[in-house]
């Protein structure tokens, strides 16, 4: 019994003795590389991104200075918080540990044919600062294989495990190169009401259009769309609590999947509502929307058929793009009538 309790006792300490120096070993390993530094600690200064494989192709990201908005392959505004996923990134990166040797061959290979390319660029260089090449992901989901490049100073030999604290999943996964992903889904997004009209038609009920004046506070009107009238009394609550609807309006998706000469049957047609929202500075934002077809697959609790789908419907902002948005909970709210407000 002795004996057994002696022999588990020196088998214990041995595998201590043998994890501290693995543990050393490593740190020794990152220290000696000064390859290793991957995050950026400043990402103020970041002004532009790129992102490129060999599968999906490439994106780029650039800081607009006078607006303080991210361009998307300099056309569209980029998600707000798509970006800042990227630069919280950039600055929480660490090193979990070295590859292990019999596994960086592999990792070495999948960072030449299947890893990302990742270019941050700060303070408008035309140089990156740091290039980050990924290389997959751990078997056990809580890493990533990065290899760092600094221009001037080389590529490190070494790949590395690295994550970021207090994030559960891969961080490849913030590195996606579709642009209609990145691209800013925001309709009508004013957070501090910077607004002072907004007219609704109606193609279906012309006699429920409606024009809603709104000065601050409580100074708000709404009249008549035909004939100009003002509704008197009004409910200013009820007339306040439908321009907040406005603060925070999004699209649902810019892939409509329609073939061109479907989006163009579509925009042909007179649409079903028009939205146009008169903003303080003169500019004006008009939507305008049309139903899809239902297709035999809305009904009612009776059993009857709706004509429409009632999940989504078609918009457009007057630019010749269609996008699809959802009905229901999103823009329903903004489609009422003359007679909500009396």
């Amino acid at each position: 019994m002795k004996k057994n309790l002696i022999l588990l006792l020196v088998l214990v300490v041995l595998a201590g003795l043998a994890y501290v120096l693995f543990v050393n070993d490593s740190k020794s390993t990152i220290a000696s590389n000064p390859l290793s530094d991957f995050a950026i600690s400043d990402t103020a200064s970041v002004s532009r991104i790129f992102i490129s494989d060999k599968v999906t192709g490439q994106l780029e990201l650039r800081r607009d200075e006078s607006t303080g908005h991210w361009i998307v392959n300099e056309k569209y505004r980029a998600k707000g918080h798509a970006v800042k996923l990227l630069l919280e990134a950039f600055k929480n990166i660490k090193i979990k540990g070295p590859v292990p040797n019999k596994m960086k061959p592999m990792v070495i290979s999948n960072a030449a044919s299947t890893g990302k390319k990742i270019e941050i660029y700060t303070n408008s260089s035309s140089v990156p600062e740091k290039i980050w090449i990924s290389a997959g992901n751990t078997s056990d989901h809580h890493g990533d294989y990065f290899i760092l490049e600094i221009p001037g100073e080389g590529i490190s030999p070494d790949p590395f495990i690295v994550d970021m604290p207090m994030f559960a999943g891969f961080l490849t996964a913030r590195f996606f190169t579709a642009e209609n992903d990145w691209r800013y889904s925001g309709v009508f997004d004013y957070p501090q009401l910077e607004f002072n009209k907004i007219k609704v038609e109606q193609k279906d009920s012309p006699n429920q259009g409606f024009i809603l004046n709104w000065k601050g506070g409580n100074e708000v009107q709404v009249e008549e769309l035909l004939s100009g009238a003002v509704i008197s009394p009004l409910d200013t609550l009820i007339a306040k609590d439908y321009i907040l609807r406005y603060k925070k309006i999004h699209l649902e998706t810019h892939n409509n999947y329609l073939e061109p000469y479907q989006i163009d049957s579509v925009l042909s047609l007179t649409p079903h509502w028009e939205i146009t929202v008169t903003e303080n500075s003169g500019n004006e934002q008009k939507l305008d929307l049309f139903h899809l077809a239902g297709n035999g697959t809305y009904h009612d609790f009776e059993g009857n058929e709706f004509a429409y789908n009632q999940d989504m419907l078609y918009g457009t902002l007057g630019d010749g793009e269609l996008f699809k948005v959802q009905y229901g909970p999103v823009f329903k709210p903004l489609l009422v009538g003359l007679d909500y407000f009396k």
